[in-house]
């Protein structure tokens, strides 16, 4: 059985290689935050299970974001729309509390996933992973 490579990453839209760098961007920003708050305010050391159910997560999406997997993207899209949604209410939260920095380093992830949603939605990233995506069943070996 052969797989399909995916195309290499020059080969890419402009768009698809946006969607991806801000992807990267945002789940660095993420785990920043995550390091700031659990270690620098809280001063508890964040739960290794925790991290690690984190770390899979994003390595997962990540990964087969840039293989090109358009299942991937789509789920990338929707776990952004959650990531969005529960940093917009960290965001709030913070802000509600008067911790300004805290709410501002929230933000930066809404806007930085809210980028990378944007480009993974647009039609020109969306055909080029249907494209370049294999297809449930799809058999590669030439019948002749």
């Amino acid at each position: 059985m052969n797989k399909k490579m995916p195309p290499p990453y020059s080969t890419f839209p402009y768009s698809a290689k946006n969607g991806i760098l801000f992807l990267l961007l945002g789940w660095t920003w993420h785990f920043f935050f995550l390091y700031m708050f659990f270690y620098k305010r809280a001063g508890t050391g964040l739960e290794t299970e925790y991290w690690l159910q984190q770390s899979v997560i994003a390595l997962l999406v990540c990964f087969f974001t840039i293989r090109v997997r358009n299942w991937a993207r789509v789920m990338c899209i929707i776990a952004n729309l959650l990531i969005i949604s529960v940093y917009l209410l960290t965001a709030a939260y913070f802000y509600s509390l008067g911790i300004i920095n805290f709410s501002i380093f929230a933000a930066v992830n809404v806007i930085l996933f809210s980028i990378a949603t944007f480009f993974l939605f647009k039609k020109e990233t969306s055909d080029f992973f249907k494209l370049h995506s294999p297809r449930l069943g799809e058999n590669n070996s030439k019948k002749e």
